[in-house]
């Protein structure tokens, strides 16, 4: 005789839906659903430097990211 689980298919559903917040991801399967609500990332006040070298800004620039930095380890 055949093992009635065997015979059961498992299926697990996932869908995403972007709202104003951030994202919402919900996961379903038999046994029940899941919603996760994942944050928009806080607008940066600065852009990032892709890279950084002392001769490709002004010195002053320079001496703030450095003091910055060691910041960081202080």
């Amino acid at each position: 005789m055949a093992d009635s689980k065997s015979s059961e298919t498992n299926h697990q559903h996932f869908f995403v839906t972007t709202t104003d917040c951030g994202i919402q991801a919900s996961f379903s399967n038999a046994q029940g659903r899941k919603n996760y609500l994942i944050p928009k990332a806080k607008p940066m006040k600065e852009e990032a430097p892709l890279a950084v070298e002392s001769f490709s800004i002004t010195p002053e620039q320079y001496h703030t990211l450095m003091d910055r930095i060691n910041g960081l380890y202080d």
